[in-house]
């Protein structure tokens, strides 16, 4: 892949160039993700945040919005608002958001968790996750990947401009969590 720098404080894409954008973790493509719209969205057990274990079964028939999030992303910072609201307001109607903090140190994720009081599951990626959600290798931070209840992806973005609510996909989930469960 042929690497081209890019001005982040202007947003210019070449058609048929991918983009590559440089993190606290390095440079990230990002191409398209292995989980797409359509694909079945692929969950794992895995250690959360506040050291108990995560179940995929328990999301069974949920409407869910898997969330890659670090302490350090800004976008992130202006997305947890929305995310922490939905999450309210839905709980009790079979929706979840379901975060996995890539940060380093989990000591600054869960710092970030009690200041912002973030009220989702957030996970430690595993190499399941790294390897379902990531590109080259790595995960980029903010990226969403939104599945309705039959556990499809129905819309996904990665990247800087990924920022759930600058998408408009919160009528979407309102959405997906109106419609019956089978």
């Amino acid at each position: 892949m042929k690497i081209m720098p890019i001005n982040l404080t202007r947003r210019a894409l070449v058609v048929g160039t991918p983009l590559v954008a440089a993190t606290s973790t390095g440079l990230i493509s990002l191409e398209a993700q292995a989980q797409s719209v359509g694909q079945a969205l692929k969950l794992y057990p895995a250690l959360m945040l506040d050291g108990e274990m995560f179940d995929p079964k328990i999301l069974q028939d949920h409407v869910v919005l898997l969330y890659i999030w670090a302490s350090w992303c800004p976008y992130c910072l202006r997305d947890i608002a929305a995310l922490r609201n939905k999450q309210e307001e839905f709980k009790d109607k079979k929706f979840a958001v379901l975060g996995v903090n890539i940060d380093s140190n989990p000591g600054d994720a869960e710092k970030w968790v009690k200041t912002y009081k973030v009220n989702f599951r957030s996970l430690v990626p595993t190499a399941d996750y790294n390897k379902a959600y990531s590109s080259n290798g790595r995960m980029g931070t903010p990226s969403w990947w939104l599945a309705g209840r039959d556990g499809n992806v129905v819309d996904s973005s990665t990247g800087n401009g990924a920022q759930f609510i600058y998408r408009n996909r919160i009528e979407t989930i309102d959405k997906l969590v109106a419609k019956p469960t089978a």
